[in-house]
């Protein structure tokens, strides 16, 4: 049996022009992005909730977050860093438009996995694994509980009618 996936926005956070969530999973086995966030100590919390507010206002903020727009393969996936007592943390996920016909600009950054970095280089095996969620239906269907409209453009994308499901 597959686990079903939850979306939930970011607490806290002023959303326009883009939006901040977390994919969850319902045996919560390995999207533990959201659990480590929920979870931070109030400095990290601060580090961290800073980076997000750059990144909702459209800054660039190399020290907090990147993605790797010069990567074909990964150009949609985003990290937040911060280091706590020698460790480095990332928080890591991909960028959608949940609302492609009301609002072609707006950005949401759906955060999925937490992981350690103890190289310069990236881990593309966690890069790869938010790709495939992004393009995974349960994926969809957990973001079109908040941005309904990101669930009806995939299946109008797929020729598929809502009333035949």
């Amino acid at each position: 049996m597959s686990s079903t996936y939850v979306f939930r926005l970011a607490d806290g956070f002023s959303f326009k022009h883009r939006a901040i969530g977390f994919l969850e999973d319902d045996e919560s086995s390995n999207m533990d992005a959201g659990a480590v966030f929920d979870q931070l100590k109030e400095k990290s919390m601060r580090y961290v909730r800073a980076g997000m507010d750059c990144w909702l206002d459209g800054q660039i903020c190399d020290s907090r977050f990147h993605g790797w727009p010069n990567d074909p393969e990964h150009d949609s996936c985003l990290t937040f860093k911060w280091k706590e007592k020698r460790q480095h943390h990332r928080l890591y996920g991909f960028l959608c438009n949940p609302k492609p016909a009301s609002n072609r600009s707006f950005r949401l950054c759906v955060l999925v996995f937490h992981a350690y970095k103890n190289d310069w280089a990236t881990d593309p095996t966690t890069l790869n694994r938010c790709c495939l969620l992004q393009q995974d239906f349960r994926t969809t269907e957990a973001i079109a509980q908040v941005y309904p409209e990101y669930g009806e453009t995939y299946l109008k994308q797929r020729g598929i009618s809502k009333w035949k499901q």
